[in-house]
């Protein structure tokens, strides 16, 4: 009872064993109460790091659509004022904090305008195509979760290349909703890749890939270390990022 476990007792009479019995419980209930304590701290502990990586990924990615502004108003006004214009949606909705999950359809129509800002940008040479399942259109995700996924096939996959195609896809096998963001670009050579994939699958990150890792420890935070996003790339051929979560409706 006083917390002393190198002493011995010896039991002789009947109230000794009331006396243990007394111990034993109070001992169970302080367990289950430190338990309780453990478990809400530890929820507190998650939804506190969900809000830093949202928090750090509206900076990454305005900074990145303010570059594009940047470089696009004194060549083509106009189109930089439309992208001003489609930024501003993107902004209104991510930092909307009302929902923060929401259905796929509902993301995705959001993420079309980054699409735009991207087509507008590199006009001809950007090309991007989305085929959505219908009975994946309901599912919920974490808001804006495939967007970074985009922006890095864009950052990285032109690359050495001329045009980039993008292919956004989103289907249900097996109780998962499986999303998979397909690029033409330049690839990720092997040794690379595993570097990549390592520092994703970290636990804090001091990198420069910051979408990538924010993407899946969001994922692992929100659904457990069963899904997450995996990354398959050649040099040369193009890269493919996979996000599988379980299938979820409102």
């Amino acid at each position: 009872k006083m917390g002393d476990f190198t002493s011995k007792i010896n039991i002789t009479t009947t109230q000794e064993f009331i006396s243990i019995s007394q111990v034993y419980n109070n001992t169970l209930d302080d367990i289950k109460r430190l338990i309780t304590e453990n478990e809400e701290r530890a929820a507190r502990n998650v939804l506190s790091e969900l809000e830093a990586l949202e928090t750090q990924f509206n900076p990454h990615f305005l900074f990145n659509t303010l570059e594009t502004i940047r470089f696009t108003i004194d060549i083509d006004p106009i189109n930089a004022k439309n992208i001003v214009k489609l930024l501003s949606n993107i902004l209104r909705y991510s930092i909307n904090k009302d929902y923060q999950m929401v259905m796929i359809g509902q993301d995705l129509e959001f993420i079309k305008c980054y699409l735009q800002i991207q087509s507008l940008r590199f006009k001809e040479r950007f090309h991007y195509v989305m085929d959505i399942e219908p009975e994946a259109e309901s599912c919920v995700i974490p808001k804006l979760i495939i967007q970074p996924l985009i922006e890095n096939a864009v950052k990285y996959g032109f690359v050495g290349k001329i045009e980039l195609f993008v292919e956004i896809h989103a289907r249900i096998r097996n109780d998962n909703l499986i999303i998979l963001i397909k690029d033409n670009g330049t690839g990720i050579p092997h040794r690379k890749l595993l570097e990549l994939k390592g520092i994703i699958n970290q636990e804090n990150n001091t990198s420069s890939h910051i979408g990538l890792h924010n993407v899946q420890r969001r994922i692992k935070l929100t659904y457990g270390m069963d899904y997450g996003l995996e990354i398959d790339s050649k040099f040369g051929e193009g890269t493919t990022l996979t996000i599988k979560i379980p299938v979820r409706y409102y």
